[in-house]
């Protein structure tokens, strides 16, 4: 079966005025541009990477919309050189735009896709490497599925794996966690507040402020105020669950831009 209107041969009229018209009161030029279906409803969005020396931008065009995302554009990170022919048009099938943005001693990459009408970041990694002591780390952060993991390899020791839910702290509870069986969490913040639904009593675990404090949940639904952290421990009978936080601003329930 062909799909001639689903994947554009070449970029559509509409998205290359869209891009002029953004790019006019600028330095910027088209450094990339292609097609991918980036919300899954398999009609494609038009996505352009536009740049100066001072900075870039991804755009995305989502119905009438254009949605925008910053790109870092510096001396480990360059703008390709203008040509004078615009690039060629391209298709992709991954479902996100993928950034990397290479830093001292190490590299994170952010992928970006349209969720809720916006253009927001859905996975962001790291990898950084400490030179003296020959140690690197990884960390993987899935706003989808809203888990996190983690490894750390040293010289003469075996690598480390950790992994566990990742819980966004919102303004009202926008996202719900699952942490194991049918418990699930949220988080609010101002004040910081856990919304849980436990199918069986647990054990919460906060350092966030020393000495370490241990607070109990009975099975059912409970609110619990607890200081502002990156992770809690949470253990049911003799499962540990090490949960990490990320807070974000105003309505949002995706991170909006990098935050390496």
């Amino acid at each position: 079966m062909l799909l001639p209107v689903v994947f554009a041969l070449a970029v559509p009229a509409s998205f290359a005025r869209m891009v002029e018209a953004r790019l006019a009161t600028t330095s910027m030029h088209v450094a990339d541009w292609w097609v991918d279906d980036l919300d899954g409803d398999h009609a494609p969005e038009s996505i352009a990477f536009v740049c100066d020396d001072d900075g870039g931008i991804f755009l995305v065009q989502h119905g009438s919309e254009l949605l925008e995302a910053p790109v870092v554009v510096d001396g480990k990170n360059s703008c390709p050189t203008a040509t004078s022919a615009p690039p060629a048009w391209r298709v992709k099938r991954s479902g996100v735009i993928v950034d990397e943005v290479h830093v001292h001693h190490g590299l994170s990459v952010s992928s970006f896709a349209v969720r809720d009408g916006q253009l927001v970041v859905v996975r962001e990694e790291s990898r950084n490497w400490d030179v003296n002591r020959d140690t690197s780390e990884e960390y993987h952060f899935n706003y989808d599925d809203l888990t996190w993991r983690q490894s750390i390899k040293a010289p003469h020791k075996p690598e480390v794996h950790t992994s566990g839910p990742l819980v966004l702290v919102t303004d009202q509870v926008r996202r719900t966690t699952r942490l194991l069986g049918r418990s699930t969490i949220a988080a609010t913040h101002s004040p910081w507040m856990l919304h849980m639904h436990a199918d069986r009593a647990l054990m919460l675990r906060s350092c966030s402020v020393a000495p370490c404090e241990t607070l109990y949940v009975a099975k059912g639904d409970s609110e619990v105020a607890i200081a502002a952290d990156d992770e809690l421990e949470i253990r049911a009978g003799r499962t540990t669950i090490l949960v990490h936080f990320r807070m974000l601003e105003g309505e949002e329930r995706y991170p909006h831009r990098p935050q390496w």
